[in-house]
C-alpha cells in the first residue's frame, strides 16, 4: 500500500477534524520508520518507490571513541568550580550541572559537541543512578578514566537517533545545468548536485532504546528536513536559507516545504525557531530568515496554499522578536529614537554543546568574578546566536588576538549586546516587505496586514540609515551602531552589505557613480589583495568569522552588488595612480584601519611557492559595468575556491576528470579513499584550502555552501571559465589537450577596459 493510500485510510478511519493531512502524513511515517527500524532491511524495491520521504535507511554511525587530553588516572581539572543550572535548560545530563561539567572538563573527545549528541543507552534514572556512583559517590574527585568508563557504559552513538531519507526519483540531470556553459564546471556542480541524498534526515527516536525511555538533546520533527553536515547533525535555522538556493534549483521542493513544515513546529511549540534543533539550543534563535524561506519556496512552486500556515508562524516570530530581541536606541546625530534589533541571550553558564571552550575563557589564566563570568557567558551565547560565532567584529578590542594561537583575549572582550547589528537589522527590514508581499498573494489578502508590515519595514529602514549608515565621505559605509560609545564600530566586514541585499540603497550612492564605487571600494580591494573569496573581515584573529570565506556571505555580497541601479553601474572600475594599489581608492575610515600595512597581506603557498604575494594592486578586469565586473570575479572566486579544494581532498567527475594521483593528494593530506569535500568555510588566501580557526575542526558536507555553489552555478553559469587551482594540474579526461597548470589563482587573466 502506498503512502497517499495510507493517508487516505486513516483519514476514513478517523473522520476526525483534529487529525489534518500533515498529522496523518507524520503518523504514517513514524509508522513506516518503526517497521523499518524492527525489521532492520529495508527491501530494495522500496528503494524505487514515487515518494522521497517512503523510504528511510539507518545512516552509517561513525562514533567517536574516547581520547582523553589527559593521563586517565588524573583527577579533572577545575572540577570544583561553580556550576550554573539554567531555567531554560533542565535535563540533569545534558544541561549545565555538576555531570556536564565533569565529563566536558574530562576532555574525553575533541570536538565538546560529541558528548552531548549521544543518547543515553538507558533512562535518565538508570542513568543518573549509575552518574552517583562514580567514584563511590565522590564525582568532584572522580578520574579522567572514571568518567570515560561511566560514558563508555551509558551513552550511545551520536547521531543515532537519526534515519536517513533516501531521495526517490532524484534529478541526476537537473535542467539548471544546462545554463553552465564550461563542461568542467558543469560537471563539477552536477557532483555536487548529487550530494543532496546524503544530507536528508528524519528523526527516529525510538531506534535507540525500549519504550522511548532513554534520553536525547534532539528535539524530535515531524518531517523530513536537510542537516549541514558533518558535527552539525541536527536541522539549523539560518544556514537553511541558503541551503534551500540549491534545494529548489535541484528539484526538492518537497523536501524544502517539509523542512519549513518543522520550523512551523518548532514556532508553534517554543515560540521561536531555535539556532538548531536540540535541546542546548533552547535559548537563542539565529538570524531570522524564516520569513524569506517561505518567499523563495511560493515564489519557485507557486505554493500559495501554504500561506495558510506559514503567514500566522511568521507574525508569530516576528512577535518573539519583537518582545525578546527589540529595544529602543537614540541617535546621536539625529536625535531620533528607533526601536532596533539586537542579539541578547539570556544565560549564565558555559553553552552546553562548547562547555570546556567557554569554561576556559572564563577561568583559564584570568581571575573574574562569578558576575564577571555570568556576563561573558551572556556574550558568548549571544554572539552564537547571531550565526558569526565567533568574529573580532563583536570585540571591544578586536586585534587583541592578532598573531597568537590564543583566540581567548578577544573573546574576552565581546560587546554583542551592545552592537545593533547592521546585517539582522537589514534581514528584519526584508523579512517585514516580504511579509507584505506574502499577504498580497495569500488567500485573503489581508491588506491591514500589508500595511503594517511595510510600515514596520520603512521604519527599520530609517533607522539603519540614521544608525548605521556612515555618509561621511571618508567612510561611505555601513556599519554596527555601538550603544556604548553611542558611534559606529571599527571593524569592517562583509555585513556592511546585508543592507543592499535588503534593498536599502543610500540617496548618495544611488545618485552618484563616484559615491557608488566608493562604498565599494573596500569590496573590490579584498578581490585585488586575495587570492580566495571574500573575507569576512581583514582581521587575522584566528577566529572563524574573521579572515575566512563564508558561502552565505558570498552570497549575500554578490546579491548586493546586484542590487545597484544601473545609473551607477555603467562604467568601468577606476584605476589607481601610478604604482599605487587599490587600497588608496578606499575611502580612509572605511577598513578601520589607518594604513595598508595593517591588512594580512597574501602569503605564498607552502608547496611551491608558485603563487607571489598580492599587495592589492589592481587585478587586470575586464568589462564597462564595474557592479557586474566585481560580482562576476567573486562569483568566480567562489565556484574557483569550492573546485580546487574539492579536487584536492580527492574529487573526480565520471568520464570527465581523473582524481588526483595519491602523490599528490598527499600533500593536501588527503588520499585515494577521499572522494572530494565541500566546507563549511573556505580559505580567502588559499585557493585550496578549507577555512580554519573557531572551536571544531573543519566540517565538510556542507549544506549551505553545496546551496549557494548551485545557486551561482545556475544564474552565472555562462560567465563561468575554467577553475584555476594553484600547484594542481587538471586534466579533462575528455579533452587531453586542454590542460591547466601549474596554476597561481582563482581569478580569470582579463584585459583592463576603459579609464
Amino acid at each position: 500500500m502506498s503512502e497517499e493510500e495510507q493517508i487516505k485510510l486513516l483519514a476514513l478511519i478517523t473522520r476526525d477534524p483534529l487529525f489534518s493531512p500533515s498529522i496523518i502524513r507524520t503518523m504514517v511515517r513514524k509508522l513506516s520508520v518503526a517497521l523499518l527500524a524492527l525489521s532492520g532491511v529495508l527491501n530494495a524495491q522500496q528503494s524505487n518507490s514515487q515518494s522521497a520521504t517512503a523510504t528511510v535507511s539507518h545512516i552509517p554511525l561513525s562514533t567517536a571513541s574516547p581520547s582523553p587530553a589527559l593521563p586517565t588516572d588524573t583527577n579533572i581539572p577545575g572540577d570544583d568550580e561553580e556550576v550554573y543550572p539554567q531555567p531554560w535548560c533542565s535535563s540533569p545530563i545534558y544541561c549545565s550541572g555538576d555531570l556536564l561539567q565533569s565529563v566536558a572538563l574530562a576532555e574525553l573527545y575533541e570536538d565538546g559537541k560529541t558528548f552531548i549528541d549521544k543518547p543515553t543507552k538507558f533512562s535518565q534514572a538508570q542513568v543518573l543512578d549509575a552518574w552517583s556512583k562514580v567514584n563511590d559517590g565522590d564525582q568532584e574527585n572522580a578520574t579522567v578514566g572514571q568518567i570515560e568508563q561511566f560514558v563508555q557504559e551509558n551513552f550511545g552513538p551520536e547521531g543515532s537517533e537519526l534515519v536517513e531519507v533516501l531521495l526517490q526519483n532524484f534529478d541526476t540531470n537537473p535542467e539548471f545545468l544546462n545554463n553552465i556553459n564550461d563542461d568542467l564546471v558543469k560537471g563539477f556542480v552536477g557532483t555536487i548536485h548529487s550530494y543532496w541524498s546524503q544530507l536528508i534526515r528524519q528523526v527516529n527516536t525510538t531506534a535507540t532504546c525500549d519504550n522511548d525511555s532513554c534520553d536525547t538533546t534532539l528535539l524530535e520533527l515531524p518531517d523530513t528536513f536537510v542537516v549541514p553536515g558533518g558535527r552539525f547533525r541536527e536541522l539549523y535555522y539560518w544556514d537553511t536559507y541558503f541551503t534551500f538556493l540549491g534545494m529548489l534549483n535541484s528539484g526538492l521542493s518537497e523536501q524544502v516545504r517539509e523542512t519549513l513544515n518543522n520550523f512551523i513546529h518548532a514556532i508553534d511549540t517554543y515560540g521561536f525557531i531555535p539556532n538548531g534543533f536540540r535541546s542546548y539550543y533552547l535559548n537563542r534563535s539565529q538570524p531570522p530568515f524564516f520569513a524569506l524561506m517561505v518567499e523563495d519556496y511560493v515564489n519557485w512552486t507557486n505554493d500559495t496554499g501554504f500561506l495558510d500556515i506559514a503567514l500566522p508562524a511568521i507574525e508569530k516570530e516576528l512577535v518573539w522578536w519583537k518582545n525578546k530581541r527589540t529595544t529602543e536606541v537614540k541617535s546621536p546625530w539625529t536625535g531620533k529614537s528607533h526601536n532596533v534589533a539586537k542579539y541578547n541571550v539570556a544565560n549564565t553558564a558555559p553553552r552546553p554543546e562548547s562547555y570546556l571552550a567557554d569554561f576556559e575563557v572564563t577561568n583559564k589564566d584570568v581571575e573574574y568574578t562569578e558576575e564577571e563570568k555570568q556576563e561573558l557567558y551572556a556574550e558568548l551565547s549571544s554572539a552564537a546566536e547571531s550565526g558569526w560565532d565567533f568574529s573580532s567584529r563583536w570585540s571591544k578590542s578586536p586585534r587583541a588576538s592578532q598573531g597568537l594561537d590564543d583566540q581567548n583575549p578577544v573573546l574576552r572582550q565581546l560587546n554583542i549586546r551592545q552592537l545593533v547589528p547592521v546585517d539582522l537589522n537589514s534581514i528584519l527590514y526584508k523579512v517585514h516587505t516580504a511579509a507584505a508581499s506574502l499577504y498580497a498573494i495569500s488567500s485573503d489578502s489581508n491588506q491591514e496586514q500589508i500595511d503594517a508590515h511595510n510600515k514596520r519595514a520603512e521604519e527599520i529602514k530609517e533607522a539603519i540609515l540614521d544608525l548605521n549608515w556612515d555618509n561621511d565621505q571618508e567612510s561611505l559605509i555601513f556599519k554596527d551602531f555601538n550603544t556604548t560609545a553611542s558611534d559606529y564600530s571599527s571593524t569592517w566586514s562583509l555585513a556592511s552589505y546585508f543592507p543592499y541585499w535588503a534593498g536599502i540603497i543610500p540617496d548618495s550612492v544611488s545618485s552618484s557613480v563616484d559615491t557608488a564605487q566608493s562604498a565599494f571600494a573596500g569590496l573590490r580591494y579584498t578581490l585585488d589583495r586575495f587570492n580566495g573569496s571574500l573575507p569576512t573581515t581583514i582581521i587575522d584573529s584566528g577566529l572563524q568569522w574573521d579572515l575566512n570565506a563564508w558561502a552565505p556571505l558570498q552570497y549575500i555580497t554578490i546579491k548586493a552588488l546586484e542590487a545597484l541601479p544601473d545609473n551607477v553601474t555603467t562604467q568601468a572600475l577606476r584605476r589607481p595612480e601610478e604604482g599605487q594599489s587599490t587600497f588608496s581608492l578606499v575611502p580612509s575610515k572605511q577598513l578601520g584601519m589607518d594604513d595598508e600595512s595593517q591588512v594580512p597581506i597574501q602569503p605564498l603557498y607552502n608547496i611551491s611557492g608558485s603563487t607571489s604575494s598580492k599587495n592589492g594592486f589592481t587585478n587586470e578586469y575586464e568589462g564597462n559595468n564595474w557592479r557586474d565586473t566585481l560580482a562576476n570575479e567573486a562569483v568566480q572566486r567562489f565556484i574557483s575556491s569550492s573546485f580546487c579544494s574539492w579536487y584536492s581532498t580527492g574529487g573526480s567527475i565520471p568520464n570527465m576528470l581523473d582524481q588526483l594521483p595519491a602523490e599528490k593528494l598527499a600533500l593536501y593530506d588527503a588520499d585515494s579513499s577521499y572522494t572530494g569535500y565541500m566546507f563549511e568555510k573556505y580559505n580567502s588566501t588559499n585557493l585550496v584550502a578549507a577555512g580554519g580557526g573557531g572551536e571544531y575542526e573543519v566540517v565538510v558536507g556542507f549544506g549551505m555552501s553545496n546551496g549557494v555553489l548551485i545557486d551561482l552555478g545556475s544564474r552565472y553559469g555562462d560567465k563561468l571559465s575554467k577553475p584555476q587551482c594553484p600547484d594542481i594540474e587538471i586534466t579533462e579526461r575528455q579533452s587531453p589537450r586542454r590542460q591547466i597548470g601549474p596554476l597561481y589563482s582563482g581569478r580569470r587573466t582579463l584585459n583592463y577596459v576603459g579609464q
